[in-house]
């Protein structure tokens, strides 16, 4: 055969072994669509009643929002049969919790359609950007918890969202670190969170997760009446409760934070939270005057977890803490505090004048120091009073 020849029988060859293909191709897709209809056929889920096969649908969720990612559920129901993907379709509450890495716009519109009118659960990972932000003020009244952590929130902030959208919100957390990627990304100011909370009235638990920087100069304060529970995660050079009243505040968590007493008292003057727990970062002794007028205004707190470097401020501590009247239905007292530095001979006073109410006590500190249990400390035990001294795998006390 020629050259020429060969050629055209080569073309001719590669023509039917593409149509071949396609019809290969065709056949699957075919043998796949029959498989599909015998498993649907075969599926005792078929027949059941919707109600029994949407709850075992609901059991096979992971807990918590949940990622859109095939093999997982509920996106993983959907790809067994059509029986299984019409049952997933047909119940909302598969769909009304995301766990989202932006961009992602079209996957929360899906979502939140397949979700019906059910409230909504959001967790947002990564930059969010301007058309997830359009889907949010499109949804804002249906969202019940948000989670976001983002390198900023200026796409939130500057969309058509007033004060109030987000009216039926519940909990908030905000945070600038992708836990996956363990990688800090962005520190938000106190303007972004403030913007962020006045979108949210109603709001009843608030995480800021972040370092907040001293942006914010407006002496406007922001009311958030249903507020409970407040819990600060990072160090803050900006103090966003210089700026917030919070009448109904019942816990409230700063144990890796550096906001001030000063903040704290002013805080409660204008909020007088019925506060029953309190956690407290690091302690000097230079600002105990500011903490003990402001722990003298919530005598309903029940439980204070404490954290002190200093001698001075344990030994005013513990020496306010004698007197009865001081904090007077404390029930559980945790102080963090170098053993070696602790002024002992105090402790036992103070725990003695509060026998009547306080249930436990727990001191923190090196294990490798020796501390001598005095019989006084033994008939606080005897008489209830659980007491930890050291680490919470080394008890010295009942060494």
């Amino acid at each position: 055969m020629s050259i020429e020849e060969l050629e055209a029988r080569i073309e001719q060859l590669s023509a039917d072994i593409s149509l071949q293909k396609d019809v290969l191709q065709q056949l699957e897709r075919s043998k796949s669509a029959a498989q599909r209809q015998l498993n649907a056929l075969r599926d005792p889920l078929s027949q059941l009643p919707l109600e029994i096969s949407s709850e075992i649908f609901r059991h096979c969720l992971p807990h918590g929002p949940r990622s859109p990612k095939a093999g997982m559920a509920p996106q993983l129901l959907m790809n067994i049969c059509s029986g299984w993907t019409n049952i997933a379709l047909s119940n909302p509450i598969l769909w009304n919790e995301i766990d989202l890495e932006s961009p992602g716009a079209q996957v929360l519109r899906l979502w939140v359609e397949r979700a019906g009118d059910r409230p909504l659960s959001i967790l947002l990972r990564g930059a969010l950007d301007a058309p997830v932000a359009k889907v949010l003020e499109q949804y804002a009244t249906r969202i019940r918890h948000f989670e976001i952590y983002g390198t900023e929130y200026s796409d939130v902030l500057n969309s058509n969202l007033s004060v109030g959208s987000f009216c039926c919100l519940r909990t908030l957390k905000v945070g600038t670190f992708v836990e996956d990627k363990h990688r800090e990304l962005h520190n938000a100011s106190v303007a972004d969170v403030m913007a962020l909370l006045r979108l949210a009235p109603n709001l009843v638990e608030c995480t800021i997760d972040t370092f907040v920087a001293r942006s914010y100069h407006a002496k406007e304060e922001l009311v958030l009446p249903s507020l409970t529970r407040a819990e600060f995660l990072e160090e803050q050079d900006g103090d966003v409760l210089r700026h917030l009243t919070l009448p109904s505040l019942n816990t409230l968590l700063a144990t890796y934070s550096d906001i001030s007493n000063q903040s704290l008292l002013l805080l409660f003057q204008r909020s007088s939270p019925p506060l029953q727990i309190l956690s407290l970062g690091h302690q000097g002794a230079a600002d105990f005057i500011a903490l003990e007028m402001g722990l003298r205004l919530v005598p309903s707190l029940t439980q204070l977890d404490i954290r002190s470097l200093y001698h001075d401020f344990a030994h005013k501590f513990l020496t306010s803490l004698a007197d009865s009247h001081f904090l007077p239905n404390l029930r559980i007292l945790k102080i963090r505090h170098p053993l070696g530095t602790f002024p002992h001979a105090l402790l036992l006073p103070a725990l003695s004048a509060r026998r009547t109410q306080l249930v436990s006590f727990y001191l923190g500190g090196s294990s490798r120091y020796k501390f001598e249990v005095d019989d006084g400390l033994r008939a606080l035990i005897a008489d209830g009073m659980a007491i930890e001294i050291g680490t919470k795998a080394v008890n010295l006390i009942s060494g």
